[in-house]
């Protein structure tokens, strides 16, 4: 089954609120997941039942779930870059350090490991399933 998600303005344009919305394709079925200031979507886990999206100013990275509440990624650092899924339990992404910039691979279950590092971010990473 496909499903998107997507963002969009809600509210009195003063409040800056965004909502984040989960719909068929065909745009039917559409549903506000969460509405706040300050989301962004990181992306669908390979299981299609699960997303992140970051919340608020300082990017704390969640967990949504179709159907489900959403709740906070323990171990991972505010406004996480590039963040893929390799798997329904794993995602990689990229942390902004003091004089480098980090690459991670983080489970769900909150542990964290860093695999590399690039000073000028210019590292590049992919993977296989």
């Amino acid at each position: 089954r496909s499903l998107i998600l997507y963002l969009d303005s809600s509210g009195n344009p003063d409040q800056n609120l965004r909502a984040l919305h989960i719909a068929w394709p065909d745009g039917s079925q559409d549903t506000v997941y969460i509405t706040a200031s300050e989301l962004t979507i990181g992306g669908w886990a390979p299981d299609s039942q699960h997303f992140t999206f970051s919340l608020g100013n300082q990017g704390n990275l969640q967990i949504g779930q179709i159907g489900g509440k959403f709740q906070p990624l323990s171990g991972v650092s505010s406004n996480p870059l590039d963040l893929q899924w390799i798997d329904n339990e794993h995602f990689i992404y990229v942390r902004s350090g003091a004089d480098s910039y980090e690459i991670h691979l983080h489970s769900l279950q909150g542990e964290d490991m860093l695999l590399g590092t690039d000073p000028a971010f210019q590292s590049v990473y992919d993977y296989a399933r």
